[in-house]
């Protein structure tokens, strides 16, 4: 009689955004148990199937990954072990691993960097405070809510042993997820490593306006540092140019524009709301976490607030100056402009807080008045002259004056606020058809 064999258990120890990306990988292949500080964080992987934290909501996690807060329990039943803990907090993790662990475990890391003081890898780690376990690395150019959405993606398994790689890559696999062996740990760790420093070099230069020639010298002459350094080290030449090395200074700047692009537009929608409700002034803190972002990447795209309330204010001029040819196409021309009155009362009235702004003397503001006629005047004027051809309005009104005289009607001089200003843009433009009607039958 033949016992059945059971497949290994996978423990991936660590919360993040890529942790619980592999863990969530794993689970499909092998049972898996995901060790998590946050009792929320483990509730929200059980309960859920999401890492809101990390991963946000639109990322479903494979239903049969299981999490704990209980690192004792996770260690007992542990037949491979993920690390997916920072640089900074491995060995301490692997110090309290050590007790509880059995012998032979294979340790996989996911971390790219090197111990800070001591400057060791984190095999180095793993052989220092527990030796006789195999310790490797899983690498790859992988953006986690990438790879966890389900794009295609590739990543090499390194352990002393390539049988061992193999055997340990089959448990991470997928038809979207393809793993590579080598048994080179040195280079793919010192790949890990070095690549993200070159990578931060390629996406500075983006910053600084580098052209396609700039970044393609950076990265080749990246990619030779990095392999002169990654052999002196004991790593072998050709793991450099693959999917542990190259892979990240190619893939940065693509990634710090599309992240760059996602986060703006989530800032300025959440701006926009928060401005609406508690004022200009309302805390970074708000912003950012309506927007599911830190606060740090507040700072970074928008430095200054005048910077934010001046991106929130040309969006919204541009919203009103993209609604006119949107409207034209769809409603008869007195109509279309009506509704586009409106909407241009509705943007005055509702914001006030950036009126105080304007006149606050910043020079940061200098050129939003400038850019408010540019946009909306002539995007007034295309509804004008519409509504004038169809004989609806008198055919000398100026954009500018009627932009201008719509703007006084939403001083503040009612309680009734908006409501008030509405029914006077009402009155506004009945008198300029009933101009029209005179215009005409004269």
């Amino acid at each position: 009689m033949t016992t059945a064999r059971r497949e290994p258990r996978v423990v991936v120890l660590g919360g993040g955004s890529w942790g619980t990306t592999v863990a969530s990988i794993a689970a499909r292949r092998s049972d898996t148990l995901q060790w998590v500080r946050s009792a929320e964080t483990a509730e929200d992987i059980n309960e859920r199937h999401r890492n809101m934290r990390y991963l946000g909501d639109e990322v479903e996690l494979t239903p049969s990954l299981t999490a704990t807060t209980d690192f004792q329990k996770a260690a007992d039943c542990a037949d491979v072990v993920v690390m997916a803990v920072p640089s900074h907090g491995f060995r301490d993790v692997l110090m309290d691993l050590r007790s509880c662990l059995r012998p032979w475990v294979p340790i996989v890391s996911l971390v790219k960097g090197l111990e800070q003081g001591t400057s060791l890898r984190m095999s180095q780690i793993v052989e220092e405070v527990m030796p006789g376990h195999p310790a490797g690395i899983l690498a790859g150019p992988n953006i986690a809510r990438e790879v966890a959405e389900g794009y295609a993606a590739a990543a090499v398994m390194s352990m002393p042993d390539q049988h061992l790689s193999t055997r340990l890559a089959q448990m991470f696999q997928t038809q979207r997820f393809r793993v590579y062996t080598t048994d080179d740990v040195i280079g793919v760790e010192m790949a890990g490593a070095l690549k993200n420093v070159f990578a931060i070099a390629v996406g500075m230069g983006y910053s600084l306006g580098i052209g396609e020639n700039t970044r393609a010298l950076v990265i080749a002459r990246s990619l030779r540092e990095m392999t002169k350094l990654g052999v002196a080290m004991g790593g072998q030449p050709e793991t450099f140019p693959g999917l542990a090395g190259l892979g990240a200074p190619e893939r940065a700047p693509r990634r710090l524009r599309a992240d760059a692009q996602r986060n703006i537009g989530s800032l300025l929608a959440a701006a926009k709301a928060v401005f609406g409700t508690s004022g200009v002034d309302a805390p970074a803190k708000e912003i950012a976490d309506l927007a599911g972002v830190g606060v740090g990447t507040l700072y970074r795209h928008f430095p200054q607030r005048s910077d934010l309330v001046k991106a929130v204010l040309q969006h919204e001029i541009d919203a009103r100056a993209d609604a006119a040819p949107a409207l034209a196409a769809v409603h008869e021309p007195g109509i279309a402009l009506t509704k586009w009155l409106h909407s241009y009362t509705e943007f005055l009235a509702t914001k006030r807080g950036f009126a105080t702004a304007l006149h606050s003397g910043d020079p940061a503001f200098d050129a939003l008045p400038g850019y408010f006629f540019q946009r909306l005047e002539p995007a007034l004027g295309s509804l004008l002259d519409a509504a004038a051809a169809a004989g609806e309005i008198r055919a000398d009104i100026s954009a500018g004056d009627l932009l201008r005289a719509v703007a006084l009607l939403c001083m503040p001089v009612s309680d009734e606020g908006i409501a008030y200003s509405q029914r006077m843009v009402t009155l506004l433009i009945d008198g300029l058809r009933y101009a029209g009607e005179l215009q005409l039958s004269s």
